[in-house]
């Protein structure tokens, strides 16, 4: 594990927590108990602080920072896809941010929301609780509650998207 003090920006590491010698936490982070923060991650609260709540996973090669004097907040249980970059203000408990999308500054992820893979999601964007952001190649783009069958060309390979301990219908 490697961690970085940046000026008086000292990392806080939980309990039970894994970082990957490869990762980079530096600066103003904390990463509370029981979280996994895979190969090549880089966290940098080199200029603001970012807070990482119990459970979180941050997946290999993800990167998250934050503007000066900024707060990015991941709560509990959270994850984040490999090579996914979020310079996000606040993604909520049990969000999921899919491999490779990218979260523009000042946004905000609902509680139990996915954004897709590949996602780019532009500064300022509210994503409700238990919404998921699908774009489509014509620009357009709609918001799926859990339970939603994604359809179209690529839909067919989607299977639904559930809340966990929800049956299907």
């Amino acid at each position: 594990m490697t961690v970085y003090q940046y000026g008086n920006r000292i990392p806080k590491i939980g309990k039970n927590t894994y970082i990957s010698d490869s990762a980079r936490v530096i600066g103003d982070v904390e990463i509370q108990d029981n979280c996994y923060i895979g190969h090549g991650a880089i966290i940098r609260g080199d200029y603001g602080t970012i807070h990482i709540g119990r459970g979180t996973a941050v997946e290999e090669g993800a990167i998250l920072h934050i503007r000066p004097d900024g707060l990015l907040e991941l709560e509990d249980h959270v994850t984040v896809g490999h090579g996914a970059i979020i310079h996000g203000r606040l993604i909520r408990t049990h969000a999921v941010i899919g491999i490779g999308a990218v979260i523009g500054f000042d946004v905000v992820v609902g509680a139990w929301a996915i954004v897709a893979e590949g996602s780019v999601i532009p500064q300022k964007t509210r994503i409700p609780d238990e919404k998921s952001p699908v774009a489509s190649h014509t620009g357009s783009s709609e918001m799926f509650s859990s339970g939603t069958r994604i359809s179209g060309p690529m839909g067919n390979n989607y299977m639904w998207i559930l809340p966990v301990n929800t049956p299907a219908n």
